[in-house]
C-alpha cells in the first residue's frame, strides 16, 4: 500500500518539476473559458504545491489504500435489491471469525459451500443466483448453522449484499429437504 502511495507522489512530483522547469524558461500563459491569465513562476509553484497537498490529504482521508486521490467519493453504491430461493446440496459447513471478512464487531459467522441445483425468482426482486446453477457458491450467515447440514439437500433464501467494490451471498430461512435430488 505505501509503495503505491509513494509511486503516486513520485508521479505528481515529476509533473510538478516539469511545470517548474517550463515556468523558469518563460512566463506561462493559460487560456481558460473566461479569458487569458498570466501565470508567473511563484504563483505556479504555489498552485501546484496546493494541488499536491490536497491530493495527498484527500487520498489519505478517504481511503485506506489505493493511489493518492484515486477516489474522492467515500459513499458507495449498494447492490440492487435481490433475492432468490435455491435448492442446493451442502458440500461444506464451517464457523469463521467475522474479522476475516472485515465485519465488526468480531463475532462467529457461518459459511456454507453449496452446490446449486435450482434457483427460483422471488418477485419483484432480481435473481443473482440464476447463473450459479450447477456451480459451487459460498454463502454466509450470522445465524447459528448446525454441522448436521453437511451433505444434506436444502431449500433456502439467498441474497447478495455489497456495493461496487464487492460483496457476499447471505443465506437464511434454511429448510432441509427429505427427498434426495436426482
Amino acid at each position: 500500500m505505501w509503495l503505491r502511495k509513494l509511486r503516486s507522489v513520485e508521479i505528481i512530483e515529476t509533473h510538478l518539476k516539469r511545470w517548474v522547469d517550463l515556468a523558469r524558461r518563460q512566463f506561462l500563459s493559460i487560456e481558460t473559458f473566461y479569458g487569458r491569465f498570466l501565470v508567473t513562476f511563484p504563483s505556479l509553484v504555489l498552485t501546484m504545491t496546493a494541488i499536491l497537498i490536497v491530493g495527498v490529504c484527500c487520498g489519505e482521508a478517504n481511503h485506506k489504500e489505493g493511489f493518492v486521490g484515486q477516489k474522492f467519493n467515500s459513499k458507495s453504491v449498494p447492490v440492487v435489491p435481490n433475492e432468490s430461493i435455491v435448492t442446493a446440496r451442502v458440500l461444506g459447513c464451517c464457523v469463521i471469525s467475522s474479522s476475516i471478512l472485515d465485519i465488526k464487531p468480531d463475532q462467529n459467522m457461518y459459511k456454507l459451500e453449496l452446490l446449486i441445483h435450482r434457483s427460483q425468482d422471488v418477485k419483484p426482486r432480481r435473481n443473482f443466483t440464476m447463473d450459479k446453477v450447477g456451480k459451487v457458491l459460498s454463502v454466509y450467515s450470522k445465524e447459528k448453522l448446525l454441522p448436521e447440514l453437511f451433505n444434506k439437500v436444502i431449500n433456502a433464501h439467498v441474497t447478495y449484499r455489497g456495493d461496487e467494490r464487492g460483496g457476499r451471498f447471505w443465506i437464511w430461512d434454511i429448510k432441509v429437504l427429505k427427498t434426495e435430488l436426482e
